[in-house]
């Protein structure tokens, strides 16, 4: 759709107004708002972007996308805890949905709720074991517990998938 490719070229007004349209044509379509939600949400109109993923949610309840990008959208906010509750819905509908626990987990982390967090973060690390990200997060959410030997093996293997921000970490916690 036009939208859609409004949307890559940076056009988010004109794919708004594409999806608008789209929607008045055929208002019964949940994907449509998900996306007018996206759209919404990277223009920073959060409350309307909102209003769109509880439409999209409304004619799709069962749609973990959409949960998903609705989390996103708090997180923005700083709304953690419906953040967090998006996030837990999409994984109660897709169990695999590897990016809901890591954002899941960040806040958890952030919250100084480590052990909550190594949780997400261990199913996320499962899921996709060679996303070197993960590492860092599990480390730190060791570190916050205070299992630093453990936190330092973690920092070893996510340097050994490429991701290069680990020495103040590893400075720290590798002795």
């Amino acid at each position: 759709n036009r939208g859609n490719v409004k949307m890559r070229l940076g056009k988010k007004e004109e794919a708004l107004k594409d999806f608008n349209k789209a929607i008045s044509i055929n208002p019964k379509i949940a994907t449509l708002y998900n996306t007018k939600g996206i759209i919404l949400d990277e223009l920073r109109r959060s409350t309307e972007a909102l209003a769109a993923f509880n439409k999209s949610i409304a004619l799709n309840p069962n749609n973990a996308e959409t949960y998903y990008n609705k989390g996103l959208t708090y997180a923005n906010l700083g709304d953690k805890l419906n953040a967090v509750k998006s996030y837990t819905k999409c994984i109660q509908i897709d169990a695999k949905y590897f990016q809901a626990y890591v954002n899941r987990g960040n806040i958890k982390n952030s919250e100084g709720k480590f052990s909550e967090a190594l949780k997400d973060f261990n199913v996320a690390a499962k899921l996709n074991p060679t996303f070197a990200l993960i590492y860092y997060n599990i480390a730190v959410s060791k570190a916050g517990i205070g299992d630093t030997i453990n936190a330092c093996v973690d920092l070893k293997k996510c340097k050994s998938l490429g991701f290069k921000a680990t020495d103040e970490l590893m400075k720290q916690y590798c002795k």
